[in-house]
């Protein structure tokens, strides 16, 4: 009889506890998602390589909002755009993976697929349509572009006889991109060496949007000079060249270079 008692108590252990060499009934924990890509909104610049060769730019205002992205941008180097044309963007974000696509403009979409991080994206892009770009690929590397708002200073050099120089202190304030994507900036010049004007003012239209910036300058004479340069460093901007025309007044006409740093 104790027999069977010890036989009835080691069966009650086995019905509670599990007995034999099966494996355990453990389920499995649920694997926990990656974290989503997170961007940075602001102006972000995108250097451009075809796949045959050519390069361009692509500049703007790019926003996220949970898993959209949206903003404007500008096409700046290509025969196929015009910097002047807003080209409205949108996209989504999977992951770890941005999927950004451009409305038709002339008749040719660009997507581009990216990773990386808040503040700097890598990856490839196609254009569609038929556009002159269109059928184009090739890879993309895109930086976060911080505020410019500072003092930069520098020289305007003319093409013209003797290249005489014109020094250039202007505080510019970058804005709050417009609707088109459009970073506004604004400030007040001074003009040392010019004997046409001594200071001016940045006029409405004056912007950047990735590393192309645009400034208009209404001269003291009414004049305007219009410099139209790229940050040398988008990712750490403290330099900007480029090129200047002046029309209007007793110096229109004149054009030449420009190198302005950040101070």
């Amino acid at each position: 009889m104790r027999s069977v008692y010890l036989i009835a108590i080691v069966l009650l252990i086995c019905v509670f506890t599990g007995c034999g060499g099966g494996g355990s009934s453990t389920t499995a924990p649920t694997p926990t998602p990656g974290a989503q890509l997170a961007i940075t909104s602001g102006n972000w610049d995108l250097g451009v390589t075809s796949a045959s060769g050519p390069t361009f730019i692509i500049g703007g205002d790019v926003n996220q909002s949970g898993s959209t992205i949206s903003g404007g941008v500008r096409v700046a180097n290509s025969t196929c755009f015009t910097f002047g044309t807003a080209v409205p963007v949108s996209g989504t974000i999977s992951g770890q993976t941005a999927t950004v696509t451009s409305a038709a403009i002339a008749s040719q979409t660009i997507t581009a697929t990216l990773t990386g991080s808040a503040t700097a994206l890598s990856g490839s892009y196609t254009v569609s349509g038929t556009g002159c770009a269109g059928g184009d690929k090739g890879t993309v590397t895109a930086v976060l572009v911080p505020s410019i708002t500072a003092t930069w200073k520098g020289t305007f050099t003319s093409n013209g006889l003797g290249n005489p120089q014109v020094g250039v202190s202007v505080p510019i304030t970058e804005g709050t991109a417009d609707n088109t994507g459009l970073f506004p900036l604004s400030g007040t010049a001074t003009l040392t060496g010019s004997t046409c004007f001594s200071s001016g003012t940045l006029a409405t239209g004056s912007g950047m949007a990735g590393r192309v910036v645009d400034v208009i300058i209404i001269n003291s004479d009414g004049s305007h000079t219009e410099f139209i340069g790229n940050l040398t460093s988008p990712a750490t901007p403290t330099q900007v060249t480029g090129t200047y025309t002046v029309t209007g007044g007793v110096c229109g006409g004149d054009s030449g270079t420009g190198t302005l740093t950040k101070q």
